[in-house]
């Protein structure tokens, strides 16, 4: 603290000396209007000018751009951001803030920045410490350094800002939705998940979540490496999920969790789903797959909890049965009316 002060008195002083310059040389044209008055005055304004000049074009080389640990981030690992420095050819103190924003949910996040000369390479700044999904974005503001005088702040251009999402952790969903007697009409509902229903597409390498069933045994051992077979389901009909994108910031979170875990539950059970979520002035998105979900989720999460905390689907828009992620359960719906409570 004693340093930063010590700094600001050095400062002040070169500023105070500057005006004190000034301030004898236009004196001095005053009272002389002479060829070497005129020189002084000259000098003592151009002289700061061009030193600006040259510290701008200098330090206009320099580059700060924030970089997040992970594009797509569950809340257990955490997001935390970085400073990608690249150095100014100028040996001057780069001051600024980092400012991060959860897009979803308004937590903030906000330091000093404080860049000693020559300093390159990343430069930690924390962990964003939300307790909510959604998109943070974080920038860079306020980057400033003085001149080679130490007279004038000179600002640097600021890199554009980084986004990253920060989606919930999925609650496990027992899955087993092909099983007997879960559903009367499953076949309505869904594609039957028998092995006979399913067309080898290709191969691929093991992902979590892969059926052990769907293991190629053989190239595995002789690859060294665990390589599933990938199947496309032939014929019938998605199963239709659905979330209403109402409530408190905590409701939609925790309806998150409930639809992540059922997507992976299905996706586990080789049953395509299509998903429609419906917002409370009436629009609608769909996915139909776990990166399409994803796109849906950034453009969700990048924007602020609605004000309305009820929304409704359309009834033209119902299947006759659907699955619903709720905030405490996921739920089967039959005809618009809640009929079971699957998890």
């Amino acid at each position: 603290m004693s340093r930063e002060r010590n700094r600001r008195v050095r400062l002040r002083h070169r500023e105070a000396i500057h005006l004190l310059l000034l301030a004898a040389a236009a004196g001095y044209y005053l009272y002389d209007t002479s060829y070497l008055s005129w020189l002084a005055l000259l000098a003592a304004v151009l002289v700061p000018a061009l030193n600006w000049g040259v510290s701008f074009f200098l330090l206009r080389k320099g580059r700060m751009a924030p970089k997040a640990s992970a594009e797509v981030a569950r809340q257990s690992e955490g997001l935390s951001f970085s400073l990608q420095i690249t150095p100014p050819q100028l040996p001057a103190a780069i001051r600024g803030e980092m400012r991060a924003v959860n897009l979803f949910s308004g937590e903030k996040m906000k330091k000093k920045l404080a860049i000693l000369p020559g300093q390159s390479g990343e430069l930690e700044l924390g962990r964003f410490e939300g307790t909510l999904p959604g998109v943070v974005q974080c920038r860079v503001t306020k980057t400033r350094a003085r001149d080679l005088l130490g007279l004038f702040p000179v600002p640097i251009p600021a890199a554009a800002p980084v986004k990253a999402l920060i989606l919930p952790e999925p609650v496990p969903f027992p899955g087993e939705l092909a099983r007997s007697g879960i559903m009367e009409d499953i076949s309505r509902m869904s594609v039957p998940g028998a092995e006979g229903q399913r067309e080898w597409k290709d191969i691929r390498e093991y992902r979590s979540g892969d059926l052990l069933r769907d293991i190629h045994w053989k190239l595995s051992a002789r690859r060294e490496q665990v390589i599933v077979r990938e199947y496309a389901i032939a014929g019938g009909s998605a199963v239709p999920v659905r979330m209403r994108w109402a409530g408190t910031p905590e409701e939609i979170a925790g309806k998150l969790s409930r639809l992540l875990g059922l997507l992976e539950g299905l996706r586990r059970e080789d049953l395509p789903f299509a998903l429609r979520v419906q917002l409370p002035d009436g629009e609608e998105l769909a996915a139909g797959s776990m990166e399409e979900t994803e796109a849906v989720l950034w453009d969700l999460l990048a924007r602020p909890c609605p004000a309305q905390t009820e929304g409704d689907f359309a009834e033209d828009s119902l299947p006759e049965q659907w699955l619903e992620a709720d905030k405490d359960a996921i739920v089967l719906y039959q005809d618009g009316v809640p009929e079971e409570v699957l998890s």
